[in-house]
């Protein structure tokens, strides 16, 4: 096939099927698809979005919780000569790779330190956010910390670039912000400011410094636990340098899949960073060429309900469009949002302005706070009622002169669809929620043309061919050494060493083993 070459004028999300036309969002718009679980959303809607954007030579960025969705579709999609990407973090050793630190890197490379200092509080922005059940001071004291750290691991390596990775980081927190008098990292701003004023960390650091050691060593402990995963040697190879560009995404066929286990929800933390840093360089990108990228980029992000907070992740859903980002969520409630099990989200009025920057909506079924929402949302519409009310009053039979017989007739509004009703709602029907309301078919994939071109076939087949497409994929041998900086060494105080000698029996020649 021609590697260039669209066979279909646009692409867009799959609300359903019409008469056998298929029918697809082609605009700039992003789009919401609720479907509790088990209710199809991967085969009816996910899968068949995947093969129409592929058809219309479209880029995508898909999240992927049980990684079906890359073994169903990346032959097809190298086919039509797409570079097809994965960050498997379920099978590291068949990974790619992407460096968190990247952006850093380029800008202190360029030596652009305002822009190295911006791109390193972001990451911290990502991995952090905003907890508004503590006081700022312990969120914004720990990103302070880790974007200095990560400028100092940055900044100081030029020359080693094997130790640009946010596992150096964790390694250089972890030994130089030992809680004492004169910790290594204090030891090590002192050089730093008598050697280089300028070193980026330093204004950074500065903001941590004026708090007790307590409290500093708070910051600590928390920005640990954030990069604690990080740690991990599979986590380490998967992030310690490249496979791809981001700006890939702009200039040709590109597809890029993240794996997550679907049995935790560990890495849905780097999964929003690596959605934040995606949008913000092809934001970037757009802009230098006239506001829109070359190609248009669809996030297609299953299970986005698990997936940690993106900042201002309702301002880029505004602004997104525009650039040539479009956005589809697939939640399984509106809830998801809002909060979970560890803390608040995005909250109510958060939840509601992403809610309604999702100009269509597709629902499959959901909780019963979701199906009010939708009910409320398509509207009501207006009813005649009729009424007829008899009364007799006479004392003969048949004696019809003491009967009264009234009759009328009321407009009144009712939902046009109300939340009992919605629960009615099946495969394979859908409904799309937008300034028309309408209820579509989405089929199964295997009633779609979509089945054959990704050389599926029954369920016996599908696994034989997933089990076939898994074993293909290139596979590396995760190196179990991780190559630290271990700056510490130098800093650290080295430990006061006990003598194996006293005066008095060095002069008497007498060796003591304590």
């Amino acid at each position: 096939m021609n590697s260039d070459k669209s066979y279909i004028e646009k692409g867009g999300i799959l609300f359903g099927t019409k008469k056998d036309r298929y029918y697809i969002n082609g605009s700039d718009t992003h789009t919401l698809v609720i479907g509790a679980t088990r209710s199809g959303k991967s085969r009816s809607i996910v899968l068949p979005t995947i093969g129409i954007e592929g058809l219309a030579g479209e880029n995508m960025v898909v999240s992927d919780p049980k990684g079906e969705l890359h073994q169903y579709t990346y032959p097809f999609l190298e086919a039509l000569g797409y570079n097809v990407f994965v960050l498997d973090f379920k099978n590291p050793d068949r990974s790619d790779h992407f460096n968190f630190l990247q952006e850093v890197i380029d800008a202190i490379n360029d030596d652009n330190i305002p822009l190295a200092q911006k791109k390193a509080l972001d990451i911290t922005e990502a991995l952090v956010g905003n907890d508004t059940s503590n006081e700022k001071i312990w969120s914004e004291g720990e990103k302070s910390i880790m974007a200095a750290c990560i400028l100092a691991v940055v900044y100081d390596n030029k020359e080693h670039p094997e130790y640009q990775n946010l596992t150096n980081v964790y390694h250089f927190i972890n030994n130089m912000c030992e809680m004492s008098d004169n910790p290594p990292l204090k030891r090590y701003i002192d050089t730093i400011e008598a050697l280089n004023p300028n070193h980026p960390a330093l204004a950074l650091i500065s903001a941590t410094r004026v708090a007790p050691s307590k409290t500093q060593g708070s910051f600590n402990i928390s920005a640990l636990a954030t990069l604690r995963l990080f740690a991990d040697i599979n986590v380490y190879n998967l992030t310690k340098s490249n496979s791809f560009k981001i700006e890939d995404l702009n200039e040709q066929k590109t597809a890029i899949f993240i794996i997550l286990p679907d049995y935790n929800t560990t890495y849905y933390g780097v999964a929003s960073l690596f959605v934040d840093q995606i949008y913000t360089k092809l934001a970037d990108v757009a802009d230098l060429q006239g506001g829109r990228l070359k190609r248009r980029v669809n996030f297609i992000l299953d299970e986005f309900g698990n997936f940690a907070v993106i900042p201002d992740f309702a301002t880029k859903l505004t602004v997104a469009g525009g650039r040539g980002i479009r956005f589809n969520l697939f939640l399984q409630s509106t809830a998801q949002l809002e909060s979970d099990s560890k803390k608040v989200k995005y909250g109510k009025e958060g939840a509601r302005t992403i809610v309604g920057n999702c100009e269509y909506w597709i629902f499959l079924s959901s909780d019963l706070d979701t199906r009010k929402m939708i009910s409320e949302e398509i509207g009501d519409y207006t009813t005649m009622s009729n009424s007829e009310s008899n009364s007799y009053n006479g004392t003969r039979l048949f004696d019809m002169t003491g009967a009264n017989i009234s009759a009328s007739r009321n407009l009144m509004g009712r939902r046009l669809l109300k939340p009992e009703e919605l629960s009615l709602i099946e495969r394979p029907e859908v409904l799309i929620v937008g300034s028309r309301p309408v209820i579509m078919h989405a089929y199964d994939l295997a009633k779609t043309p979509f089945n054959k071109m990704f050389g599926l076939g029954n369920v016996k087949h599908n696994t034989n061919v997933r089990a076939e497409r898994y074993n293909r994929r290139k596979t590396e041998k995760i190196n179990a050494v991780v190559e630290l900086w271990g700056i510490w060494r130098k800093y650290k105080k080295p430990a006061p060493r006990r003598s194996v000698f006293t005066d008095k029996n060095i002069n008497m020649g007498e060796k003591i083993f304590k």
